[in-house]
């Protein structure tokens, strides 16, 4: 058992022998009963006017990353999600998607609330850490947020959805509400629970395609994760080979409203060099970026984390209407494991602009300071020293965290390009750099308001 840090949260990760440590281990934002409160609607007319986040000389940087030390092999552990009902998130999926608990270590602490999650794959086979699919909900009412509501990107992401599904239209949808994780059909169809689901009525969004099962044609769903302003996809869980599902999942399932035509844009002859669908159940991780940072922004995701470079099926340059889509992974242990960044016409680019601008006006880490928006993150394991990552953060002229708690250290930090992909790299050595104590307890104020 590997106790980790979650920046600023406990809980356990049960971990395969092989990670265990030697040592101790135009858009409406606010569409929720139609109504702004005035904070919102304060940011919202003062963020039209925001400058993108510019990231300074990185490109110049990234460009001679050639010439660096080799970054160690990163395996992805968990996924922090903030809500403020971490409670009902969890439930949501232990309920119709065959999660179970998983034991938390925040008692030591009254300050944050943490409950954790995971799914497993259906066959029990556990190799790494991507076999298992651990997300955990935190609330921390102690850390800086900024003007807007703790939970406003809950209650948008929340509400949007459920127009989306009801109604057939997109436009409240934001592209920031597209960030997901996404799971293989190991997990199926041992895991799912549609019975709840249909007697329930809880809508999906869904989409169709060649299932990386069985190479089939098939159907896949995505659905939000209520309380938190991210989704979760779950590919080829029924396919014309496998007919894994009853005739009343079926027919509840067509019912459902299936993702934009710009899903269409995919080349599905385009196929990932030495990949294994089956080989892992947690497959890949992606977020949307605005169009314009894209490129930068997968540039600094294979500079900052050392991955490698995959061919998307997704033509470059995009089509205007279609989808346009970069793809890497992780080397190593962790190469099944794949990193997307991806922008659309379909959903309004806006709001993912301003959804990433504020969460940057928020953040403040030049300054040391642990904001609320730093719990939304991938977090990764490093079996060797921390050091070059950050001395690789360090080049890039890019700002990070360093806390340390009960044995493990942490790096955090967020894209400069789109601030709300936040990375957290744990590991037990770490001397480039002193990192501070974590106090779960202690208040923040990032800034003194959004600037």
């Amino acid at each position: 058992m590997l106790t980790c840090v979650l920046a600023a949260c406990f809980f356990s990760l049960t971990i395969h022998s092989a990670w265990i440590p030697a040592t101790e281990a135009s858009a409406n934002w606010c569409a929720v009963d139609g109504d702004c409160p005035a904070l919102e609607m304060q940011f919202l007319q003062k963020a039209s006017s925001l400058q993108p986040v510019q990231p300074s000389v990185l490109q110049s940087k990234i460009a001679s990353e050639t010439n660096q030390e080799a970054l160690p092999e990163l395996m992805p552990l968990a996924r922090s999600l903030v809500s403020e009902d971490p409670e009902a998130a969890a439930e949501h999926l232990v309920r119709y998607y065959g999660a179970r608990r998983v034991a938390s270590a925040n008692s030591s602490s009254s300050c944050v609330q943490t409950v954790g999650v995971e799914l497993s794959r259906a066959d029990g086979e556990y190799k790494t850490p991507l076999d298992k699919y651990t997300l955990y909900f935190v609330k921390d009412s102690r850390k800086w947020a900024g003007l807007l509501s703790r939970d406003f990107a809950a209650k948008a992401s929340d509400a949007a959805f459920r127009d989306l599904i009801q109604t057939g239209t997109n436009a409240s949808w934001q592209g920031w509400m597209d960030f997901h994780d996404g799971l293989t059909p190991t997990l199926n169809p041992f895991g799912l629970n549609f019975t709840h689901l249909r007697n329930d009525k809880v809508p999906v969004q869904l989409f169709h395609g060649l299932s990386a099962f069985d190479g089939a044609w098939g159907i896949g769903i995505r659905f939000n994760i209520p309380n938190t302003s991210r989704t979760l996809e779950f590919d080829g869980i029924d396919t014309q080979k496998m007919n894994a599902l009853s005739p009343e999942d079926q027919e509840y399932l067509s019912q459902m409203q299936a993702l934009p035509t710009a899903f269409g844009c995919r080349n599905l002859s385009v196929k990932v060099m030495d990949d294994d669908a089956l080989a892992t159940l947690w497959k890949k991780s992606t977020y949307f970026v605005e169009r314009t940072y894209q490129r930068e922004a997968y540039e600094f995701a294979v500079a900052a984390l050392g991955l490698e470079k995959l061919t998307a099926p997704y033509a470059l340059p995009p089509d205007f209407e279609c989808t346009a889509a970069l793809w890497s992974r992780f080397p190593g242990p962790a190469k099944y494991f794949q990193f997307h960044l991806v922008s659309t016409p379909s959903w309004p680019a806006k709001g993912a602009a301003l959804y990433h601008r504020y969460i940057g006006e928020v953040r403040n880490l030049e300054s040391g300071c642990f904001d609320h928006y730093l719990y939304d993150s991938l977090i990764l394991w490093s079996e060797e020293s921390l050091d070059p990552f950050v001395r690789r953060l360090q080049q890039l002229e890019t700002p990070f965290l360093a806390r340390k708690l009960q044995g493990v250290f942490s790096l955090i930090f967020s894209f400069p390009m789109a601030p709300a992909i936040v990375i957290d790299i744990r590991g037990i050595m770490l001397s480039a750099v002193d990192a501070e104590e974590f106090d779960p307890c202690l208040e923040t104020k990032c800034r003194e308001s959004v600037r």
